[in-house]
């Protein structure tokens, strides 16, 4: 598996992402950027309110990242390799999802 910033992914003025992990050579944990959501392409033709609103829709779906990446493993370790079925997994994932969801969709 690759490896990724866990943690929770939080937004600063609406386009920057950033999240905790263990920092340089003081190994002490802090906060640092993940990624910088930015208006490029087609979003110039939109018009400003518009393309705002995209990026920040842009910056909410990468942020809720790590617990969407948590809500498919749990629905994936819900299946036994026998192929049976645990249904208290399956509605934990659920959860999970449609928590992630919500703060996608702004329903937070």
């Amino acid at each position: 598996m690759s490896e990724f910033t866990k943690g929770e992914w939080k937004i600063i003025n609406d386009d920057i992402i950033f999240g905790r992990c263990v920092g340089g050579c003081q190994l002490k944990e802090d906060t640092f950027m993940i990624a910088e959501v930015r208006g490029w392409g087609h979003l110039q033709y939109l018009g400003e309110d518009k393309a705002f609103n995209i990026q920040k829709a842009n910056a909410r779906l990468i942020a809720t990242a790590p617990k969407l990446y948590d809500a498919c493993r749990d629905f994936d370790q819900s299946f036994s390799k026998e192929g049976q079925i645990d249904i208290s997994k399956i509605n934990k994932a659920r959860i999970k999802a449609q928590a992630a969801l919500a703060k996608v969709e702004e329903k937070q």
